[in-house]
């Protein structure tokens, strides 16, 4: 029996699992402006290893094979697929240009982190909303929301969130771009 812990009507929005994804980066947030020893430890992080980390976001193929067996609508798929499929492509790239010191590897960092938060916001949305998405597939939608597909907004999307938040933390006091 599959269990719909995180679902919510389609009317309304998911509360839980949208308060579960950006939990973790308020508190980041918080903490970074409350201690100081926090800053110094943000300060000391590796970016190369907070850039690598997205790799990982070769998982959002997943998507598109989930869109091509019905589990999932194309516009969800395609849209929240293909840009983690490009963030994956481009980490790597990014964190050997940081661990090395190449001239414009924070500007490729920046750019790098810009990009995957806005692609992790736009298919949030597009999850969270159903938008674009036509009425007879509106319950497609609803499989994210059930476990174990529920495993990737539920733990995935906050962890990474948090990685960028702090990446973008790490990027102020990394000198200039």
């Amino acid at each position: 029996m599959a269990l719909n812990a995180y679902g919510a009507p389609n009317s309304e929005p998911p509360k839980l699992l949208m308060g579960m994804i950006i939990t973790p980066s308020i508190f980041i947030l918080l903490s970074y402006g409350i201690s100081k020893r926090f800053r110094d430890w943000v300060a000391g992080l590796d970016l190369a290893l907070l850039t690598i980390m997205h790799a990982m976001r070769t998982i959002g193929f997943a998507f598109i094979v989930m869109w091509y067996y019905g589990t999932v609508t194309a516009i969800f798929a395609f849209s929240a697929g293909l840009g983690d499929i490009a963030v994956a492509i481009m980490a790597p790239f990014v964190a050997l240009a940081l661990a090395r010191n190449k001239p414009g590897a924070l500007m490729q960092a920046k750019r790098l982190h810009v990009v995957g938060t806005l692609d992790f916001f736009i298919a949030v949305a597009l999850g969270a909303s159903s938008l674009g998405v036509p009425a007879d597939q509106m319950g497609q939608i609803d499989q994210i929301n059930i476990f174990p597909l529920a495993i990737i907004p539920a733990m995935g999307v906050p962890i990474l969130l948090a990685l960028h938040v702090l990446a973008f933390l790490r990027l102020r006091t990394a000198g200039p771009t």
